[in-house]
């Protein structure tokens, strides 16, 4: 049996908001904690941190596999990159699963998803009992997803 591909980057040491700017591992700025659906949200670093997504992804298409057996995961920060990522992707991918994440983007982005984005898998995990999130914001991601026929 061959194993499949699996790469597990880490975020690059950024300044946090929430956190008095500290420098720390951090995709993109997090204003307040917590997050909630009014939470401002970091658009521009959200959109470059899934530049680098796209990069890593692009870099496996271009040896050899196919999109559709791409998929990618994300816990926390890591699943909001990841739910952006997968929906912005300009090829259908396999699949994403998003644990403890939340909607980092405004619903303008919306209309920047690829037809095929509605056709992608997207589990969404979470337990009600993590401090920093509040559970709208993924009531408000199922909603989304749904209300955009997107895969759940």
């Amino acid at each position: 049996m061959v194993l499949p591909f699996c790469s597990f980057p880490s975020a690059p040491s950024n300044p946090v908001t929430c956190n008095s700017g500290a420098v720390m591992p951090s995709w993109f700025d997090i204003h307040k904690i917590p997050v909630t659906a009014d939470s401002p949200k970091d658009e521009s670093g959200v959109l470059k941190a899934v530049q680098n997504v796209h990069a890593m992804i692009d870099k496996e298409v271009a040896a050899g596999t196919d999109p559709n057996n791409v998929f990618v995961c994300g816990f926390s920060q890591g699943g909001a990159l990841t739910l952006t990522s997968v929906l912005l992707y300009p090829k259908k991918l396999g699949g994403g699963a998003v644990f403890s994440g939340w909607i980092p983007f405004n619903s303008s982005l919306i209309e920047r998803f690829p037809p095929d984005a509605k056709k992608v898998l997207i589990i969404q995990l979470y337990q009600s009992y993590v401090v920093h999130l509040n559970t709208f914001p993924f009531i408000f991601l199922s909603f989304l997803l749904c209300s955009n026929e997107m895969k759940m």
